[in-house]
């Protein structure tokens, strides 16, 4: 309005001068003593003439400043909104073409804008790779969303979806594969809570601002990290299906993918949070949705859990990053447990198990941890770690005249990390023990379940000297024709197979087959879990070439495994003289 006003004083004094012009030639004509023209005469002309001048301005001045004024408002509107309107196409038949042009130019920039910000937006608010919302969508809509549930006394779920095995993709296949394979795992899902639901999780409303106030509710399906979705589940589109929705979700994540190997047994563990009883907030939920996966993988993997007082309140993230710190802290302890020759009954040799010596909770066993960071970076932080304090405690042993080979255990994702067999290797010698002296156990499922890579791995620790170990044998769906190729060097048999051992005939010829199978490989045979003497009688009998269990001693810190083994060679001294 203030562009207009300055414009009708403009056009209203450029308007009078055909006034001033008339009074002063009427003013000529009655000083010339025109009888013709009375004073009285010129009220009409005069008159006419302002009003002809008044309506000239107000016209003149509504052409040049109304498309001023729309294009001001519109500046407004972005400023106050983020949003770039266009100017609705009027066109007066008086309008000049420059404004006509500066109009196309004005809409032609706003469409341009809007175009960029809906890129924007696209990047911002959705995963390039699965083209589902981000992280960051799903945490704006659920803070918008949660507030309209508050108002309104309604519940929601979150699902924290953790793909199992995953990286077993990416190392098999490479990260393209692993790429379609999110993909497709998100459209599965997605599939799903439509069926379910009657409303699509992958394109809910993201806009942000006031008026999505009316817009209700509704689901949200996201990637918020590498093989971790987030799925959320408001009361009225949902909520009273969640149950059947998260088991639909994991007999969907382990089924069969097309092109996919069925050797890759992929799954997912899903933690679940429910508002307001677990929380207020989306980062609330998140963090405790986090929690339940979280014991879902600690418990084996492939299940669901709700978060609850049991759960504890230390989320995945957390964890790792306690782990961390524990690591720098040098809050971690190497406990040993001795391998007994089968023949001599002498110690042969022993394995490091990492334990977590807490400054306030005490031991911390590696079944509370190690889940937490299989799957992360840590782990090979603490394989390292664990490798460069069993090599101190060699060197230890050896100035006390105890010669001890020592086993380490690897986990999958730092055994299949590059230059893992020479990085290892410089450790070793650094600390200036002998490779020969070590042996590098990895699970059955990590050797088995590859093709190239580990082998090659294998390969080149045994270069260095190194003895490779296959653990946790017949634990999985051991796979004879990969065995053979594998060449390691020694067969550990899983517990389990131990225990029922003296139970169950099966198993005792199960049992002899491996063994003789071993020995025909060239590999030594390590029996883990042996409880009993009836036990360790049966495997020496069935020429296993190693025992390791309880039996013989659990695991113990250093300087408690110096005074085992100690009392232990006393004892049988003893026996033999």
């Amino acid at each position: 309005m203030r562009i207009r006003f300055w414009l009708y004083l403009f056009f209203g004094a450029l308007s009078m001068l055909p006034v001033i012009f008339l009074g002063a030639w009427a003013q000529n004509r009655i000083d010339a003593g025109a009888g013709a023209i009375a004073g009285s005469s010129m009220l009409v002309p005069t008159s006419f003439s302002l009003a002809v001048a008044a309506l000239v301005s107000i016209l003149l001045s509504h052409l040049i400043s109304e498309p001023m004024e729309r294009m001001q408002a519109a500046f407004r509107h972005f400023l106050e909104t983020g949003e770039v309107a266009p100017l609705t196409q009027k066109r007066p038949p008086f309008l000049p073409a420059e404004q006509r042009e500066l109009e196309s130019s004005f809409n032609a920039m706003a469409e341009n804008l809007r175009s960029a910000q809906r890129e924007l937006a696209r990047l911002a608010y959705f995963d390039d790779v699965t083209g589902l919302p981000s992280r960051d969508a799903v945490n704006r809509l659920g803070e918008r969303d949660l507030s309209k549930l508050a108002n309104s006394g309604m519940e929601a779920v979150l699902f924290f979806i953790d793909i199992d095995n995953f990286k077993e993709i990416n190392d098999t296949h490479g990260h393209q594969t692993g790429d379609q394979v999110l993909r497709y795992l998100g459209a599965r899902i997605a599939d799903i809570v439509e069926l379910n639901t009657g409303q699509s999780p992958v394109k809910p409303d993201l806009s942000f601002d006031a008026r999505t106030g009316k817009a209700a509710p509704s689901p949200c399906l996201a990637r918020i990290g590498g093989d971790e979705f987030a799925l959320f589940l408001p009361e009225n589109r949902g909520f009273a299906q969640k149950d059947a929705i998260a088991e639909q979700i994991l007999d969907s994540v382990s089924a069969a993918i097309p092109g996919i190997p069925s050797n890759h047994s992929l799954g997912c563990s899903i933690g679940a949070a429910i508002f307001p009883e677990n929380g207020l907030t989306f980062p609330e939920l998140i963090k405790r949705a986090d929690v339940a996966m979280y014991h879902v993988k600690k418990s084996g993997k492939s299940g669901i859990r709700y978060y609850g007082m049991e759960t504890g309140e230390v989320s995945l993230a957390e964890l790792r990053s306690s782990v961390q710190k524990a690591i720098e802290n040098d809050e971690m302890e190497l406990f040993y447990q001795a391998k007994i020759d089968a023949a001599s009954n002498a110690v042969s040799s022993v394995e490091a198990l990492v334990r977590w010596v807490h400054p306030q909770k005490g031991v911390i066993n590696p079944g509370h941890f190690i889940p937490a960071i299989e799957n992360h970076e840590t782990t090979s932080m603490l394989g390292e770690w664990v490798i460069r304090r069993a090599c101190a405690d060699m060197k230890s042993w050896e100035a006390q005249g105890m010669k001890m080979n020592i086993a380490v255990n690897i986990a999958t994702r730092h055994f299949m990390s590059d230059g893992f067999a020479e990085r290892i290797r410089s450790i070793v010698t650094s600390q200036g023990c002998d490779p020969g002296r070590f042996e590098i156990e990895v699970t059955e499922e990590t050797a088995l379940s590859r093709y190239d890579e580990p082998s090659s791995t294998i390969s080149e620790l045994q270069q260095i000297g190194f003895k490779v170990a296959l653990d946790d044998y017949g634990r999985g769906y051991s796979n004879l024709s990969r065995l053979s190729e594998l060449r390691v060097d020694t067969l550990k048999i899983d517990g389990p197979l131990t225990a029922r051992l003296t139970r169950d005939r099966r198993t005792r010829v199960i049992f002899e087959a491996t063994v003789n199978m071993a020995r025909g490989l060239g590999c030594k045979t390590v029996a883990e879990g042996v409880e009993t003497a009836e036990e360790a009688a049966i495997l020496r009998e069935l020429g296993c070439t190693e025992l390791q269990g309880f039996y013989f001693s659990t695991p113990l810190p250093v300087e408690s495994f110096n005074n085992w083994w100690r009392n232990r060679n006393r004892q049988q001294a003893e026996l033999v003289a």
